[in-house]
């Protein structure tokens, strides 16, 4: 009787653990690949901020003094960041 009791026990508390476990084994690698898109994501916003406010202080400094070395830098930068757009 004693070990019926012990066996009944015994399976309730593995079906309870599966029944924990398998949310979690589901869960966890979702939430990590989402983890991982949301900082590439984030990453490449970074990097079109960064972008933007180059070719901005770029072209403001080529307009105020004619300098080919802005203009340069302007268009060295602008295909890095349709390449960043393209990639979102």
């Amino acid at each position: 009787m004693i070990v019926s009791l012990v066996g009944i026990v015994g399976l309730t508390c593995l079906r309870q653990l599966h029944n924990i476990a398998e949310p979690l084994n589901k869960d966890i690698p979702e939430s990590i690949r989402s983890t991982h898109e949301t900082s590439h994501l984030d990453s490449l916003a970074q990097f079109i901020r960064y972008y933007d406010e180059v070719l901005t202080q770029s072209a403001r400094n080529y307009v105020f003094t004619q300098d080919k070395q802005w203009e340069r830098r302007y268009k060295d930068t602008e295909p890095k960041l349709d390449m960043i757009i393209k990639e979102i």
